[in-house]
Parts: structure tokens; sequence; C-alpha cells
């Protein structure tokens, strides 16, 4: 989407590799240091995009390289990307979510082209986070999230409690 609209794309290429994150990092350092995005150090910075990772990604840059479901299974297992950026030397990163939504926002796995879209919406934006999640993640979500801040769901899980012990004397 943000691909298309944007022409993301055209200034920010997507590759891909089958490759582990160490090899797929040096084979796509030679081509993004061939199109001139090199860091100061020579090549560009590397960054594994993992929901376990401590510290949280601020900034999109053109000098990086993110390593984007470089694990992806049908189910979660905790910290397999994390570890696997760990052995491989590279550094690893969140999303902001918890940064732009709060702590008891309810995601905190995006999928690959909700990831992609992301970092496209947050660079061509200058970073405001908010506003790039906010417009990947599922409507659903958000109203969901609105919710919560404003009490609606306890409200609601109250009522739903207050009607089962109804219903349990009616029937008791």
């Amino acid at each position: 989407r943000c691909t298309a609209r944007d022409h993301c794309a055209a200034r920010w290429p997507v590759l891909t590799s089958a490759k582990d994150f160490a090899a797929a990092a040096r084979e796509h350092a030679g081509g993004a240091s061939a199109r001139g995005c090199a860091s100061a150090s020579g090549g560009p910075r590397v960054v594994v995009l993992s929901p376990d990772a401590p510290e949280c990604l601020t900034d999109v840059r053109r000098d990086t390289v993110y390593v984007v479901g470089g694990l992806c299974d049908y189910k979660r297992i905790a910290n397999a990307t994390l570890d696997r950026a760990a052995a491989a030397k590279v550094e690893a990163r969140r999303l902001p979510l918890r940064e732009a939504f709060g702590n008891n926002f309810s995601v905190n796995i995006l999928t690959v082209n909700q990831t992609v879209d992301a970092l496209c919406r947050a660079w061509h934006n200058g970073g405001d986070w908010a506003d790039a999640l906010g417009k990947v993640l599922p409507k659903r979500k958000m109203e969901e999230h609105a919710a919560r801040v404003r009490g609606e769901v306890w409200r609601n899980r109250h009522k739903r409690e207050k009607k089962r012990e109804e219903d349990v004397d009616e029937t008791g």
C-alpha cells in the first residue's frame, strides 16, 4: 500500500533473501554501498526487527538495512528472532508500539507487510510512529485500543460478569 501510493520502493529498495541474518546483511550491504547509501563506517547499519528486543526503533534511516520477517512461524516463539540476531551479532530493535500507544496496547507483533508499510510511512512522515503504525494496524485493533483507553472494555467486561451472576441466580 505505502510502496505503490508513495513510491517508497523507488526511494527505498526492498530486498529479500533466503539466507540467514549475517549472510543476507553481507550480501545486501554491498548493494547498499554501491547505491551510495552507506553509513560513515563504510557499510550500512543492520537492524533486525524483533518484538522481543528491549530497545525500540526510534528512527528510519536510509543507510540502514532492516531485516523484517527473518524468522517466520505460524505460531510465535518467544525470543527466537532476538536470539538469532544476537547469535549473528546483529543489532535488534522492536517497533515502538508501547511508546506510540501505551503499555496496555494489545498488539506487539505485526505481519511482514504491516511492518514494511510502517517503516515506509515513518520514513515518509519524519518519524511519527503513532501515525505510521495507526495507519497500518487493523481498524478493529485501533478501535479496541481507543475503547480500552476510555475504560469501555472494563465496563463491558463488568456488565458480562454481572449478567453471568444474574443467569446463575435464575438457574440456581
